[in-house]
């Protein structure tokens, strides 16, 4: 009865398409994200542009901030991003327009450049005059 079971279960295995466990590979390599007290030098922004005030958010007399986390990749990339606090009018879309134009040195740990999640913050303020 046992050598049928896995017997059953090497079969099953088999009929797994190689596609698929080759992109179960793919997903358990894909690189750590640090915090950044867990990196020897965090990641160092060289560019972080500034969203426009919408025309409507004026028009509303709406301030505050735009708080979004996001993961700047080893490679350049910045991915997975987050609103942690969102403000109305389109602000908070176009925060995150800009968020992914910011241009970064990547963080470092044991002297290689890895990922490192970052929070940016975008504050708005209405000018009355």
């Amino acid at each position: 009865m046992r050598e049928s079971i896995a017997m059953k279960h090497k079969l099953l295995l088999a009929a797994i398409p190689l596609s698929l466990l080759s992109s179960v590979v793919v997903a358990q390599s894909v690189d750590k994200v640090y915090e950044p007290t867990e990196v020897d030098r965090k990641t160092k922004i060289t560019l972080k542009p500034q969203p426009p005030y919408t025309e409507e958010a004026r028009k509303h007399e709406i301030e505050g901030k735009v708080v979004l986390r996001v993961v700047l990749r080893a490679s350049g990339e910045i991915t997975d991003v987050e609103v942690l606090q969102g403000l109305p009018y389109g602000l908070t879309e176009q925060c995150i327009k800009v968020v992914r134009k910011i241009k970064f040195e990547p963080a470092i740990k044991d002297g290689r450049a890895v990922s490192q999640r970052f929070e940016a913050t975008y504050v708005f303020f209405f000018f009355r005059g």
